[in-house]
């Protein structure tokens, strides 16, 4: 995701998930969230969205056609918010902050791992339990390969980034040396 995506998208999530908790309905609006990030992140429906000689009430009107009574009213007027501001496009930010929050508060934080190589089972446990120990939460690890790291990890757990590539020190040895 684009950090500006996540700039706008973050009071909203942040928002929804107080509501949310005040109602005792995290799960709900996890699902529904989820769901509607997943129809916004469709390139058809975001050619329609972006499409200027579309009004507002018509986005609404056509998430709402596709996701039928499925949805709670809580979340419906949050839509129409959305609408208002310009924001539909930011809902796959804001589900994406909003469970982030929500695993957060459970003691659980998503940790993305970015190798050269895939990890073997014993590495990424290993970087779990290091991971655990320094941010005081269970860990669950996400991992990619990308050759273009040459060796080494990049760490990235919400805004705290660990860059222990190859490339990522080659990078920061030409910018000592002003190369």
């Amino acid at each position: 995701m684009i950090e500006e995506d996540l700039s706008i998208a973050r009071p909203y999530a942040e928002a929804v998930y107080a509501l949310a908790q005040e109602t005792n309905t995290l799960d709900v609006w996890s699902a529904e969230l989820t769901v509607l990030s997943q129809i916004v992140a469709e390139k058809s429906i975001q050619s329609v969205l972006k499409d200027p000689a579309i009004e507002g009430s018509q986005h609404l009107a056509l998430i709402q056609s596709i996701v039928g009574d499925t949805l709670t009213q809580p979340l419906s007027a949050f839509l129409s918010t959305l609408v208002e501001n310009e924001r539909l496009l930011q809902l796959p930010a804001i589900a994406h902050l909003f469970n982030k929050l929500k695993q957060a508060a459970s003691g659980q934080m998503e940790v993305e791992v970015t190798s050269a190589y895939v990890l073997k089972p014993a590495e990424k446990k290993q970087l779990e339990v290091a991971l655990s120990k320094k941010f005081a939460q269970d860990i669950s690890i996400v991992s990619t390969k990308n050759h273009d790291l040459i060796g080494g990890v990049k760490i990235k757990a919400n805004d705290f980034v660990i860059d222990g590539s190859i490339k990522g020190q080659l990078t920061q040895l030409a910018n000592q040396l002003g190369i």
